[in-house]
């Protein structure tokens, strides 16, 4: 209840705090309203004795790169969708992320396919398989593999045909089942329709990515291709830290007992609501 309340607050704008062990806040005008007050009043005691021990608890570690470089563990979010996947013997494409992005001006195929080539090794998760070892699901990195990129010239077709067969290509690759222990987790594909008009889709599986991932690769490959057309190398700030050096990470902290904390937060968050 007491984080509830805290939660409340925040969503409001009011900060709750110490000052000398005594309960304080800040908030905007009108922000406290009479309940709020009035829940605040009910449980002062207990907010103070949360916040007193909030502040003695010790720091979530930094991710560091692991150890060991050849020891890809996955993260408990991995994990979870590696289950789904096998649970629907590797034919569903639910998990896939799709994005479309519409290109104006002329494009040059080459130095698309080496700025994909470029996120590709960037990001090692992308060209991560995944497989099973002592009844472990491990991911491992793909030391060679095929560029997953196709052209479609459509320039042959007039713009309502055209539109209707960017639509199904988009269909088509949004519902692309990946084999996690043979592909690289991208798909593209170019659809070009003249010269000037071009449409470049990707899909992504979910164990690999997220909806930030999408915003992230689309900056990165606008950013590479402009470098590499004018014959200048890519300056992208060189990543430190890997996705499973926080997979890594994770399962440290699960073993430190962050898990335990994480689901009595919950377990007070959600209580009071009606089971599903």
């Amino acid at each position: 209840m007491v984080q509830k309340i805290i939660k409340t607050a925040l969503a409001a704008g009011v900060r709750l705090y110490l000052e000398e062990q005594k309960l304080k806040f800040t908030a905007p005008k009108g922000a406290l309203t009479i309940e709020l007050k009035e829940a605040i009043a009910n449980h002062k005691e207990q907010i103070i004795t949360y916040l007193q021990f909030s502040a003695q608890q010790p720091g979530v570690n930094a991710v560091q790169a692991r150890p060991d470089p050849q020891w890809r563990p996955l993260s408990l979010a991995q994990s979870r969708l590696w289950f789904l996947h096998q649970l629907s013997s590797g034919t569903s494409s639910e998990y896939n992320i799709f994005a479309a992005f519409e290109v104006e001006g002329s494009l040059n195929i080459q130095i698309v396919k080496r700025a994909l080539l470029e996120i590709i090794m960037r990001h090692e998760v992308l060209r991560c398989g995944y497989l099973v070892n002592n009844g472990e699901a491990l991911q491992f990195l793909h030391e060679t593999f095929e560029l997953p990129f196709t052209v479609a010239d459509l320039s042959h077709l007039d713009p309502l045909a055209y539109q209707q067969k960017v639509e199904q290509l988009s269909n088509t690759l949004a519902s692309y089942v990946f084999d996690l222990s043979k592909d690289l987790m991208l798909q593209v594909t170019l659809v070009s329709n003249s010269d000037k008009q071009h449409c470049l889709l990707f899909t992504m599986h979910h164990i690999a990515s997220d909806g930030w991932s999408i915003e992230i690769l689309a900056a990165e490959f606008v950013a590479l291709y402009h470098r590499l057309l004018q014959n200048q190398q890519p300056d992208l700030t060189e990543l430190t830290i890997q996705y499973a050096d926080y997979a890594y990470w994770q399962t440290q902290q699960v073993d430190n007992d962050l898990l335990s904390r994480q689901l009595a937060f919950w377990q007070d968050y959600l209580d009071g609501i009606p089971a599903v």
